[in-house]
């Protein structure tokens, strides 16, 4: 997982790649320290982009995207958002909807 500093680089990644997952974070939140290796060993199987993006880095984002409590994570597909869930992330709920929405976009290939 690639950690952004940057609205304007996570913009830039969002729309560039065809599946990145982001996962919103806070530096005051233990819980997110917690989940972080579970979020990226999904994105490591199912071979996607994704992306570390700490609230107090890039507040922009939080604004922008309308993240109002951490941890979140949002899966974009072709630079929309299709999935957002928060606080209580189920590993196999977020598996399952990456795989899904990789089975739309090889169809539509």
């Amino acid at each position: 997982m690639q950690k952004y500093k940057s609205y304007e680089v996570i913009k830039q990644a969002i729309n560039e790649n065809k599946l990145l997952l982001a996962y919103v974070k806070s530096n005051k939140c233990p819980v997110c320290d917690v989940i972080l290796p579970k979020i990226e060993t999904i994105a490591i199987n199912q071979g996607i982009n994704s992306a570390i993006i700490t609230i107090e880095d890039v507040p922009e984002f939080s604004g922008q995207h309308s993240v109002f409590t951490a941890p979140t994570v949002i899966l974009f597909v072709s630079g929309k958002e299709v999935f957002r869930k928060s606080r209580f992330i189920i590993d196999q709920e977020l598996e399952e909807e990456i795989i899904k929405w990789k089975m739309s976009e090889l169809y539509n290939l």
